[in-house]
């Protein structure tokens, strides 16, 4: 059995500073109840890469594609 592991990279934890939790807001649904995603918390590290990112993934997590292919 394998031992987990620490991620490489870990997501930034809460408190996040101004910029950061306003980026985390557009990643997240309006009003969610649940924190932002380890995988949007770890893109945060790099704020310029987590911009650049989100639009691609609204565009693949959108209504362009059915379900199925998302």
């Amino acid at each position: 059995m394998e031992t987990p592991t620490a991620p490489r990279i870990a997501p930034l934890e809460p408190p996040f500073e101004p910029a950061i939790a306003e980026e985390l807001a557009k990643w997240m649904p309006p009003g969610a109840p649940v924190p932002p995603l380890g995988l949007f918390r770890t893109l945060s590290r790099n704020l310029p890469l987590a911009q650049a990112t989100r639009g691609l993934g609204s565009y693949f997590l959108g209504r362009r594609f059915s379900p199925g292919m998302r």
